[in-house]
């Protein structure tokens, strides 16, 4: 437990006058750690546990009011574990649980001046979620001694070996922390703004069109247009002149994604200028080849799978997107195995 008087930095270049480059303030930490060990018998391992706080005030900083340090991490649990089967195999667990970081998220927002600025709620209120994981893993040890023939008596006796081989298999992280048993959504960190299917918003002098599209790189999509730029911003329902990231286990599918396509070229025109989620800036023509590609690549994919073939048959043809590979669609995340594979999962659901 302690008490330490602390400030902070505010600017340091080309100034000598150092009085006015710090805020002084006030701090507190506490803590408590406790370390419990067993060595002895088949089954050994420890517990650690730590519980902190940390806290400063500044008077010119959240109006002066007492609020958590950065890092301030009310728990910390470690435990480990190993038992000892045999002389052959050991086997071992741990787990390992932390309090979430603080954070300061926005508390409203507003437009001016063609700027988007933000207000914030009270400095570090909200904690991120804790961090959890459990790892096992498994050893096997060779053989500790080696048979030997005693040149004096004709025995054979055992002599323990010089080096001693072993093999070690693990699981990281075992199990997923499911949604319904992780800690609710601080309401800080939920959306100012939310709609169902459309929304118009005005912004500086300016109307923006919001369009919600399902199930195409997620679940929750959506497509901003700017109708006096003529500008679209399509979000990750645009790869430009990439394979695009369709992540099924999000709601994304193929069949969802060139819907949004389709609903997106409806909008624009031959001038319109789109902002991909990744990518080059394009237009219309390049838009109109994305939605070609996919409409080409389903239709490949979905011909192997009426004819037979397994995922791993189409994840090894490469003839599927070889067009596609030669132009330089295929990345260090999406790659063209990966884009076969995606399709066919998409297309079996």
């Amino acid at each position: 437990m302690g008490f330490h008087h602390t400030f902070l930095f505010l600017m340091l270049i080309n100034n000598d006058n150092t009085d006015n480059l710090l805020v002084y303030g006030d701090g507190w930490a506490y803590g408590a750690e406790f370390f419990l060990k067993k060595t002895e018998g088949a089954f050994t391992g420890w517990i650690g546990y730590t519980w902190a706080k940390t806290e400063r005030r500044f008077p010119d900083i959240n109006e002066g009011n007492i609020y958590p340090a950065k890092y301030d991490r009310r728990h910390d649990l470690n435990v480990v574990g190993t038992y000892k089967l045999n002389e052959t195999w050991t086997f071992g667990a741990s787990f390992i649980y932390a309090t979430g970081n603080t954070l300061t998220l926005p508390a409203s927002w507003y437009v001016q001046d063609q700027n988007l600025l933000f207000q914030y709620g009270p400095r570090n209120s909200t904690r991120m979620a804790p961090y959890h994981r459990l790892d096992l893993s498994a050893t096997r040890y060779g053989k500790a001694y080696k048979v030997k023939t005693d040149p004096l008596t004709g025995q054979d006796i055992q002599v323990k070996k010089a080096v001693r081989s072993n093999w070690s298999f693990s699981i990281y992280n075992v199990y997923k922390r499911l949604s319904e048993s992780s800690p609710a959504t601080p309401k800080e960190a939920l959306p100012v703004i939310s709609f169902n299917d459309k929304l118009q918003l005005h912004i500086n002098g300016e109307d923006v069109l919001v369009f919600h599209v399902e199930n195409a790189h997620t679940d929750g999509d959506a497509l901003l247009y700017f109708t006096q730029s003529n500008v679209l911003h399509t979000g990750d329902t645009f790869f430009s002149e990439l394979y695009p990231y369709i992540d099924l286990d999000s709601g994304g599918s193929i069949n969802g994604y060139i819907k949004a396509v389709k609903k997106a070229l409806i909008l624009i025109d031959d001038d319109t200028k789109i902002i991909p989620g990744h990518g080059k800036l394009s237009n219309k023509v390049k838009y109109q080849f994305f939605l070609s590609m996919l409409e080409d690549l389903k239709t490949k994919v979905l011909a192997e799978i009426e004819s037979g073939k397994t995922e791993e048959d189409v994840a090894a043809n490469t003839a599927i997107t070889k067009t596609y590979d030669d132009l330089g669609y295929s990345w260090a995340f999406i790659n063209s195995e990966r884009i076969r594979r995606t399709l066919y999962k998409s297309l079996k659901q």
